[in-house]
């Protein structure tokens, strides 16, 4: 029995995922107990599907795993053409999860609104190299703009602030490399986004923290 499947709606959030779990000591860095974590066996994209067809079809996709992982985790944006909104996509999700024979407390639905250009946006010098940005402070170009307000803890768009300032910078946009430099290496101490505190306070319920050494992974 492995530790947990996570399964994700693009490559986008594939390569975030890898970059989050690639870092050294990875438990450290999310304050909760070590767990292994192999892409080739522990992670799935809905290729193909992207985020519709794993909200629909999420049964399909979740009881497979269910005889060979303790804990799984089902990232989602919550913006999509015919998207019913946060709520309702993490209820489905959860209640699939439930009929395919899943217990309510090993999953969580981590469901990203709006989506998950949210977790790229830290006023970081990390950020800014990523998206190319030379200059003074981008937080403070962008509140200038209009694009992340600074009483707003992010853009109101973020995709689309995203995209644009890769154009601005001529930063050509690779699949899942940006996101995978960026979760390799920002601090998640600033995220105040509440899927992503969903996210970490699963794994901190799953893999405690304990005394020193931390949760020993099973291999």
């Amino acid at each position: 029995m492995r530790d947990c499947f996570f399964i994700v709606a693009d490559a986008n959030m594939e390569y975030t995922l890898r970059g989050m779990l690639s870092r050294e000591r990875f438990d450290l860095t999310l304050q909760c107990g070590l767990f292994a974590f192999d892409a080739r066996l522990d992670l799935l994209v809905a290729v193909g599907d992207n985020d519709p067809g794993l909200f629909q079809r999420i049964e399909s996709y979740v009881r497979p795993v269910r005889a060979s992982h303790s804990y799984l985790v089902v990232m989602i944006d919550a913006e999509w053409a015919g998207s019913p909104g946060a709520a309702q996509i993490r209820t489905h999700i959860v209640e699939g999860c439930v009929r395919s024979g899943w217990s309510e407390n090993d999953v969580v639905a981590v469901v990203m609104d709006p989506e998950l250009e949210t977790w790229m946006w830290q006023d970081s010098p990390i950020v800014e190299s990523v998206v190319g940005h030379s200059g003074p402070s981008l937080r403070q170009h962008l509140a200038a703009s209009g694009a992340w307000p600074l009483t707003s803890a992010k853009p109101l768009r973020p995709k689309e602030t995203l995209e644009a300032e890769l154009r601005r910078n001529r930063i050509p946009r690779i699949v899942g490399t940006l996101y995978r430099k960026v979760a390799e290496r920002v601090s998640v101490k600033s995220c105040v986004d509440p899927a992503f505190a969903e996210l970490q306070a699963a794994l901190r319920r799953w893999f405690p923290l304990m005394g020193g050494g931390g949760h020993r992974a099973s291999y």
